[in-house]
């Protein structure tokens, strides 16, 4: 597909001053960033493959809309990647994103408005659209404010002192590599939210690691049923993503196509370097990676196409057996701290000792269910880990429903995009206040 680049104009605050060295942790954090991309981009190319082929082996729906034209899908398969065969998952929603309002009549003056819009869209997409989908909704305080009250009586209160409505996510740029042999190197602090053009990865960058955010992403689990008590397991709050060229659109001349051009990123996410008991959701995947097209239309109408394809997790809730372990530091709870310098050496010759193992106690639960049922527990009321995947995708479905639903508000907002001088701070710098 033909790139357009814009030239090299904003590179330089992002390179000078920012060669600082890397601790331990930044290179342990970046440690897999290799071969991240490559399973990223396997992964890519073998959805664009299936997807304009139509050859989707199981294909479910994710969500139904009326009087929007929207639509949404998820699906499981099977591909290569690095060499083996890896059970996926994924995702796909395409949604309307804007529709110009023009009286006029003349075919010519709407093309004209159509190739406007694209140019418009093409540097909101590719300039500022990660510095600013850090969507918060509005918070509400009835009456007067009051601090909060003691927890023992706020089932009493009849004051909302909710926590922020934060929906989606939001962006920071933590890591880069310049084209050529230079070694990675780590933003200044300052120029955290400033995403970079991503125009430049590719002719300045080589690519650059950002930090997302990630805000009320939860997955529902009702082992007793959905109308009875459940509990939510909340997914990683952050996760690191590699932006490289090959998952970046830059199309304002598509060919063979009613779009008048095609905008947008993509990435790889990088795997999670802290010790969880989760090993399901954003940075506990094997691969994945996730892409976000804007499609203008020759009639200027704009649409989003999002894409997001991982492997599918064997395990949940990785809990280690490790009885004697946990044995000893109930021992140090109970004793106020003293047990642990008592019992040292009972735990040093443990440590030697090769631990027994881990269980998923998510997946012990489904095959009890399943095994005092006869299986009518996955047949009839959905327990199985296919389940617990769809309703992964389900919930990675509304996180980006609402990032782009938001990202609307601001998009509208601005009367012309490309007019620097007049942006606001806080669409250049990419802090929201």
């Amino acid at each position: 597909m033909a790139k357009q680049r814009a030239p090299s104009t904003a590179s330089a605050p992002y390179v000078e001053g920012a060669r600082n060295s890397l601790t331990e942790d930044d290179l342990r954090a970046i440690a897999g960033l290799d071969k991240a991309i490559a399973d990223a981009e396997e992964l890519a190319r073998w959805w664009h493959e299936v997807d304009q082929a139509d050859t989707y082996a199981d294909r479910f729906p994710l969500s139904a809309t009326h009087h929007r034209p929207e639509t949404s899908f998820g699906f499981f398969g099977e591909t290569q990647v690095s060499g083996s065969t890896m059970s996926v998952m994924g995702n796909v929603q395409e949604q309307l994103y804007d529709r110009p309002k023009s009286p006029s009549k003349s075919a010519a003056v709407r093309a004209k408005a159509a190739e406007w819009t694209s140019q418009q869209v093409r540097e909101f997409v590719l300039r500022y659209f990660m510095k600013v989908i850090d969507f918060r909704q509005p918070e509400s305080f009835p009456g007067e404010e009051r601090p909060p009250a003691p927890f023992y009586l706020r089932p009493l209160s009849w004051v909302s002192h909710e926590e922020s409505s934060a929906r989606g996510f939001g962006f920071e740029q933590l890591y880069y590599k310049l084209k050529g042999d230079d070694p990675p190197q780590k933003f200044d602090n300052d120029q955290r939210f400033n995403i970079v053009d991503l125009r430049e990865i590719g002719s300045t960058y080589e690519w650059i690691v950002v930090k997302v955010i990630i805000f009320d992403f939860k997955l529902r689990l009702a082992p007793f049923g959905q109308d009875q008590p459940h509990g939510t397991l909340p997914q990683a709050e952050h996760s690191l993503l590699v932006l490289t060229e090959a998952l970046i659109v830059d199309d304002p001349t598509p060919q063979e196509s009613d779009d008048l051009g095609r905008y947008g990123l993509g990435y790889a996410f990088l795997p999670a370097v802290e010790e969880s008991l989760l090993a399901f959701g954003p940075g506990r995947f094997e691969a994945a990676c996730q892409l976000i097209r804007f499609h203008v239309k020759k009639s200027g109408e704009v649409k989003v196409r999002m894409a997001f394809v991982a492997n599918r997790p064997e395990k949940v809730i990785d809990v280690s057996v490790d009885p004697v372990s946990w044995g000893l530091r109930l021992a140090d709870l109970l004793s106020l701290g003293t047990a642990s310098s008592v019992l040292e050496p009972v735990q040093k010759m443990w440590q030697r000792v090769p631990r027994p193992g881990s269980v998923d106690v998510v997946q012990s639960y489904i095959n009890l269910a399943n095994t005092l049922t006869g299986g009518i527990a996955a047949k009839n009321l959905g327990v199985s880990k296919r389940q617990l995947h769809k309703n992964f995708l389900a919930a990675h479905f509304d996180q980006n429903y609402n990032v782009v639903a938001g990202s609307l508000m601001i998009w509208r907002q601005i009367p012309d995009w490309l007019d620097q001088e007049a942006l606001p701070d806080w669409v250049r710098s990419g802090r929201i206040i």
